[in-house]
């Protein structure tokens, strides 16, 4: 590692931990909960969909497995996952900012990406899939922007990191398409063929393993039901009209905007600075931020993390935007960091202790085996409880949708709240369980 590699790491790992390290000791909540307690039961020797039903696809319970496993079984592990991601992001964007406009925009773009992900954390959205598809769709992006023709490690990449988004979540695989920029010149060089092969060979095999490790637990039709009947039902399920999916895109942008002013300001500066960008380069991030606010519009539910995807090239824009200004500020200022500054000022510490408390107060009130009815949307007491559900299913909401009653379940089950209902009691003993008042 040279030099410059190293300033640039210790830059990325200085700036977020500054920013970061009161959120390494935050509890878990919400959703991060429903995969948390996902990927504690495949610890376990459980199987996702079958034994612990939701409806993300399945690489986010496997990653928080992986951290569960890696870092000890608690909010450390999670955040500590979710740091590494960031971290990881912050320093793809960083090289595709420095080949888009020199070593300044790259530290500025590492500093803008870092504030981002810390304001969306303070703004609770965090430990979602996104976070994911930012960083591989960042790595996407920074391959299409390399020159020349993709070699046969790269194709394998591609491939590679086309899978990984898509079993992260399945529209994600469209932050994939900015590679696409690299076959003119496979064409050229006659390797598109190979390349081709390549890629989509390791898409196939990721795609095997993943159907061949739930054909071997016998739980196929949960996987399907869970991991593409149901979302496709939830996400087709909007029927408001043109006119209302942009007004809601509209009021994401101004959520960033307000939220993000130094980034979305730098990035509007940047985007103006395209035109000097090689073709191959400006398409590259063009497309990422196309299709980033596509997929927001897609999943049509317009949550605030449904953002997240967007800071690469965001970022990347922001970070060549800073350097722009700076360099025709620092005749004045003497300074090209003032930029990052304004962006690093971000700062807001999130508390969710009722939930840790209550979470806690059950784990030492109740015995491991005894039946805990929890309420519709508290996951996260579960996790902290250390209990099992009384049924498989993580998050009710999903099955209370409208458009759930169609999805029918493994076994003939029809959710709803009267599934619901009849599989607790199903698998609730018959004694009743002690009442529980925090």
């Amino acid at each position: 590692m040279n030099r410059a590699r190293l300033s640039l790491f210790a830059l990325v790992a200085v700036v977020g931990l500054a920013l970061f390290w009161p959120h390494l000791f935050r509890p878990v909540g919400g959703d991060p909960s429903v995969y948390a307690y996902i990927g504690r039961a495949i610890l376990r020797g459980d199987v996702p969909y079958r034994d612990a039903w939701d409806i993300k696809s399945p690489a986010i319970y496997f990653q928080y497995a992986a951290a569960l496993g890696l870092f000890g079984d608690g909010d450390r592990a999670v955040n500590l996952a979710e740091f590494a991601l960031v971290l990881a992001t912050a320093l793809i964007v960083a090289r595709a900012a420095q080949r888009l406009a020199g070593a300044v925009a790259g530290l500025l773009a590492a500093i803008a990406s870092l504030a981002a992900f810390h304001w969306f954390q303070a703004e609770g959205a965090y430990g979602q899939p996104e976070t994911a598809a930012a960083l591989l769709g960042g790595g996407a992006l920074l391959l299409a922007m390399r020159p020349g023709p993709l070699g046969p490690y790269e194709s394998l990449g591609a491939g590679g990191l086309a899978a990984a988004l898509f079993w992260y979540k399945l529209p994600f695989a469209l932050l994939a398409l900015p590679m696409v920029a690299r076959l003119p010149a496979c064409v050229r060089a006659g390797t598109s063929g190979r390349s081709l092969v390549r890629a989509f060979a390791v898409f196939a095999s990721f795609g095997l393993g993943v159907a061949g490790y739930f054909a071997l637990e016998r739980a196929l039709p949960d996987f399907w039901q869970g991991a593409f009947v149901a979302p496709s039902r939830v996400a087709t399920a909007n029927p408001f009209s043109w006119r209302w999916h942009v007004g809601h895109l509209v009021e994401g942008t101004w959520m960033l905007g307000r939220g993000l002013p130094a980034v979305v300001l730098f990035a509007a500066v940047g985007a103006a600075t395209l035109t000097r960008a090689t073709r191959r380069d400006a398409w590259a991030v063009a497309s990422h931020a196309g299709l980033a606010v596509a997929l927001v519009a897609l999943q049509a539910n317009y949550f605030a993390y449904h953002w997240i995807p967007l800071l690469p090239s965001l970022c990347v824009l922001a970070g060549t935007g800073g350097a722009t200004v700076a360099r025709g500020l620092a005749p004045i200022m003497r300074s090209r960091s003032a930029p990052a500054v304004v962006i690093a000022l971000l700062f807001v510490r999130i508390n969710a202790a009722a939930i840790v408390a209550l979470g806690e107060h059950l784990q030492r009130t109740t015995a491991p085996d005894e039946t805990i009815l929890p309420f519709d949307l508290a996951p996260a007491v579960d996790f902290y409880a250390r209990r099992r559900r009384p049924s498989r299913f993580v998050y009710l909401w999903p099955l209370q949708h409208p458009r759930a009653r169609r999805v029918r379940l493994a076994g003939g089950v029809q959710p709803g709240r009267a599934a619901e209902s009849a599989s607790v009691r199903h698998r609730v003993p018959q004694e009743h369980p002690r009442e529980l008042r925090a």
